[in-house]
């Protein structure tokens, strides 16, 4: 049975300060509790088991026992219980500052996987938690780290966000294996053309309903994502990767026949970070990709701090709305909801 996994998880550490690490009657309730489907009951024991080892500071096993009670919570369809426990397992990570590890970001990443889409806010609370423990073992991000960003991008492609999982492959620094998924996606058009639409998915779609246009608008999301952090090597990495290895060889050989790709090409030409174009043309650029995205409010925002950045211009409103906004930036959480675009990841993460 299920429970015989969490239980065989709990019994395999060693004694703590002289005590056994789950005694006899212990497993034996769990036992009990989940044979007579008294998940309430079994919920409970964890709590106790989550007190008795912060109060030991066995914090490395106990974030294990966690994870495999949510798991086995998950998979008996309890919900809530599972839900309940993953953040715990996310509020252990901090409070024990336990290292990144591979078996950690596997962990994270199926528990992610379990906590469900709806509500949006369970997976964003539970994301923005294991985030911000990651911030500490990443200093070069302020995303968090990159493993916890590869994992959760594939997971979101896997489930067909795609703008969710662009943020996070972005996030993850790695616009090589975004530019191989993008392929892909082309490859799959005709399923996306099927499955994806204006209506459903405005935030990429903006004004244009050719789903063979997909995974352009989707990398030109991509590379102002990278310019707005700061990353234009990343950006024109991408972007190079993207075009050079483009199964469609119009794409390869007449670039400037696809509008969006153009516009992104002449974009990483203004925001040359060694000879930069100027404020009018990037002001030209700006207008037209906002309007490629009339729907699309973050990428106004992003493009903005694309300008301030590259081309030192300085946002309208004047100096208060500046100073308003600086101090909004600042107090923002590290991740945000992933699957509505107008609430996802108002922080705009600029390091």
């Amino acid at each position: 049975m299920i429970w015989v996994l969490n239980i065989a998880t709990v019994s395999a550490h060693p004694k703590m300060n002289g005590e056994p690490a789950v005694t006899d009657r212990v497993k034996q309730s769990l036992r009990e509790a989940f044979s007579k489907q008294d998940y309430y009951e079994a919920h409970q024991i964890y709590k106790s088991l989550n007190f008795r080892y912060q109060r030991l500071k066995r914090f490395d096993e106990l974030a294990d026992i966690l994870y495999s009670g949510s798991m086995d919570f998950f998979r008996l369809n309890t919900t809530q219980s599972g839900i309940d426990l993953a953040r715990q397992f996310a509020e252990i990570l901090e409070k024990g500052n336990l290292a990144v590890s591979d078996a950690r970001v596997q962990q994270i990443a199926t528990l992610y996987r379990e906590v469900p889409r709806d509500p949006e806010s369970e997976r964003a609370i539970f994301l923005g938690s294991v985030l911000t423990w990651s911030v500490n073992h990443n200093p070069e991000s302020k995303a968090g780290h990159v493993a916890i960003h590869a994992a959760v991008a594939r997971i979101c492609w896997e489930e067909q966000n795609y703008p969710s999982a662009v943020y996070h492959f972005v996030r993850a620094m790695d616009p090589v294996t975004l530019a191989k998924v993008l392929h892909d996606l082309y490859d799959n058009r005709d399923e996306i053309r099927e499955t994806k639409g204006k209506k459903d998915d405005p935030y990429t779609f903006g004004e244009l309903d050719n789903a063979q246009e997909y995974d352009q608008r989707l990398v030109a999301i991509a590379v102002i994502e990278f310019l707005a952090l700061n990353r234009h090597d990343l950006a024109k990495l991408l972007f190079t990767e993207y075009i050079s290895r483009h199964r469609n060889p119009e794409i390869r050989n007449t670039l400037y026949n696809f509008r969006v790709l153009a516009l992104i090409s002449a974009l990483l030409s203004v925001c040359s970070t060694t000879e930069p174009g100027s404020e009018g043309e990037f002001t030209k650029l700006q207008a037209a990709l906002c309007g490629v995205f009339p729907d699309n409010s973050r990428i106004e925002k992003l493009l903005t701090s694309v300008g301030q950045i590259y081309l030192n211009i300085k946002p309208a409103g004047g100096p208060l709305q500046s100073i308003f906004a600086m101090f909004k930036k600042d107090s923002v959480p590290v991740s945000q909801p992933e699957t509505k675009p107008d609430a996802m990841h108002h922080d705009l993460d600029f390091d």
